[in-house]
């Protein structure tokens, strides 16, 4: 069984915040192609702050899930002592950070 890698092609996301506009001349950079790194240490503690931050922010999102898939992932959650969104949440982390792989 092979493990199957995903690639995401970046520059067909859509940004999700309302950017400031130092925000929004490193995003259009680095979409670009145009981004030179600056290595001085007060940028890269600056940069590692806000990314620290970014890292901090979630989104509420409505998701449907069939009635037994539902009951099990509570039912799973349950019997490791924590809430069922935050066993869906590290699951999906886990999945997209390579961590889980599916079966196929």
């Amino acid at each position: 069984m092979s493990k199957k890698e995903y690639t995401v092609d970046l520059t067909q996301l859509e940004v999700l915040d309302t950017l400031d506009e130092e925000e929004l001349d490193l995003y259009n950079e680095i979409k670009t192609g145009h981004y030179v790194l600056n290595s001085d240490e007060a940028t890269k503690q600056k940069y590692a702050q806000i990314f620290k931050e970014a890292q901090q922010r979630s989104r509420a999102i409505s998701l449907r899930l069939q009635e037994n898939d539902y009951i099990g992932i509570k039912a799973k959650a349950m019997a490791l002592g924590m809430p069922y969104q935050s066993l869906i949440n590290s699951i999906i982390h886990q999945f997209l950070s390579g961590e889980l792989h599916s079966k196929s």
